[in-house]
């Protein structure tokens, strides 16, 4: 690949040579197991990061349970958060699953 070429013209792939573009999105997965805990600093730097060397279409960041705190509302905004369906009961896991784990899902 020739670096002399611009990346939005190296990105371009669909409209010059008719091959599919890799999307220009993101996705975070947040920690599972902890239930409302502040948003730690790292994580609000590697999403500022990416947004900001990125300049991604869309930053997916997915939880079970939603963040809190003054890092968490100031990147909120600016990407979309999917909150994750919780786990199934470990019964149900026990059943369905045997020697698998809840956590495994």
């Amino acid at each position: 690949m020739d670096l002399d070429i611009p990346v939005a013209e190296r990105t371009a792939g669909s409209r010059t040579t008719g091959t599919p573009r890799v999307p220009n999105r993101f996705h975070f997965v947040g920690d599972p197991g902890r239930r409302s805990r502040a948003f730690p600093l790292a994580h609000y730097l590697g999403l500022e990061s990416c947004l900001e060397v990125n300049r991604p279409e869309a930053v997916y960041y997915y939880f079970r349970h939603e963040p809190t705190g003054y890092c968490w509302d100031r990147i909120k905004g600016r990407i979309i958060p999917i909150e994750l369906c919780p786990a199934p009961p470990s019964s149900f896991v026990d059943e369905l699953c045997p020697g698998v784990k809840p956590g495994d899902f």
